[in-house]
């Protein structure tokens, strides 16, 4: 027995943990460590993932390994396991509490889904997890709270969906994005504070989770941080406003806004924004600002701060040299798109910015190369399109990434 221990069976009568669990199946991965592949003779409903096997580090979980696995009443991962992949533990519906190891870096897609009987998942101090996966924890319909740690950036689309008891979230100091539907359903939910290091918030976010309290300012809904209850404006105070003045410490515009609101006429949007997602859907009233083959919104001083959507049928597009934001699927589907002229200006380009344009050749940029990284972009905006060159001052960047100086 490990000094300090006493084992009555698998567990200590010390510190009450269980031993780690034996006859589990593994294969060798190509950098010489183990990956568990699925539960083979072991029986243990309180399982613990072990370190190692035979001196050998476990270092993942695989696809499916507990699928459907009924037994498992609790879960502990040991420090050697960084990744946990797509659907590993899902419909395990015995399973109540999960600790995890601080070296696991990503929780992959529908990890924990349908585990309805999951009340706690608890990490480490130290944890270093960074991602994770959509549909990670969609329907764990027991789970009450969660913290997520500091050094997450990612929350996936329906990650936390249908979690109908979660009642308290916090979230990370680092957190980036929160996808589609991330927090939708979740019914108990009521307290909630973002993060400024927010930059995307997905469609639909918290969708009828009806009990978060928001801040109000001139028809739109807010959370934020203690700091800025206005960092991001979630959605319209309801879909007959016909106005709206939004915040000047607001940052974002959630997917969705404003969708459908059909009375919609005027909006004010500040020079703090930085990002702004597919809001304006549906608002067939409201006044756009044009400019050679786009629709801008912006305020008094810059009413071309953002590009809203392009022109349907428009061939070319030269972006107004005052714009900062191109916002999500502006010009995503336009088939007939072949070149765009995008200013020094530009700050930031949404979600599918440019997804699907497949007749785009040529996107003439007005800075240098290193200009045109800067840019804060979203990891998808030019999917599935055509393979475009950008021409900067200084050199031409490929869609493959290559980069020519001149």
């Amino acid at each position: 027995e490990p000094q300090g221990h006493s084992f009555v069976g698998r567990q200590c009568t010390v510190c009450d943990k269980y031993a780690p669990s034996e006859g589990l199946e593994y294969e060798l991965l190509s950098d010489g460590t183990y990956e568990v592949v699925g539960i083979g003779n072991c029986r243990d409903q309180h399982l613990v993932i072990p370190s190692t096997v035979n001196g050998i580090p476990v270092t993942r979980i695989g696809c499916r390994a507990f699928y459907d696995c009924t037994l498992l009443k609790s879960l502990t991962i040991s420090d050697s396991v960084t990744r946990i992949l797509d659907q590993a533990f899902q419909g395990c519906t015995s399973l109540t509490s999960v600790t995890l190891g601080d070296s696991v870096t990503y929780i992959g897609n529908g990890v924990f889904s349908d585990c309805t009987s999951l009340v706690s998942v608890c990490f480490g101090d130290n944890s270093k997890l960074t991602s994770i996966g959509y549909n990670a924890f969609l329907g764990c319909t027991s789970l009450i709270s969660i913290m997520i740690p500091d050094l997450v950036t990612s929350i996936g689309d329906n990650a936390f969906q249908f979690c109908t008891s979660l009642k308290n979230v916090v979230l990370g100091d680092s957190l980036a994005s929160i996808g589609y539907q991330a927090f939708a359903n979740c019914n108990s939910l009521s307290n909630l504070l973002i993060s400024e290091t927010v930059r995307y918030i997905g469609y639909r976010a918290f969708y009828e989770s009806d009990l978060i309290v928001y801040n109000e300012y001139d028809n739109a809904l807010y959370l934020g941080s203690k700091n800025n209850p206005y960092f991001a404006l979630i959605k319209s105070k309801n879909t007959s406003i016909t106005h709206c003045e939004i915040h000047n410490n607001t940052k974002l515009i959630a997917s969705g806004a404003f969708f459908y609101c059909d009375s919609l006429e005027r909006i004010i949007i500040p020079n703090s924004i930085i990002h702004v997602g597919r809001s304006f859907e549906g608002c067939a009233k409201l006044q756009y600002n044009e400019y050679d083959n786009a629709f801008y919104l912006g305020n008094e001083n810059n009413p071309y701060l953002v590009l809203i959507e392009s022109r349907n049928g428009s061939t070319s597009c030269e972006v107004h040299y005052d714009t900062r934001i191109i916002s999500d699927w502006s010009f995503g589907g336009y088939n007939y798109i072949d070149s765009i002229k995008i200013p020094i200006s530009i700050r930031s380009i949404g979600e599918c910015a440019f997804s699907n344009c497949n007749s785009l050749s040529k996107i003439n940029f007005d800075g240098t190369i290193s200009d045109w990284e800067a840019i804060n972009k979203h990891i998808e905006w030019n999917a599935d399109s055509q393979n475009y060159t950008i021409y900067c001052t200084d050199g031409t960047i490929a869609k493959d990434g290559t980069i020519t100086y001149n």
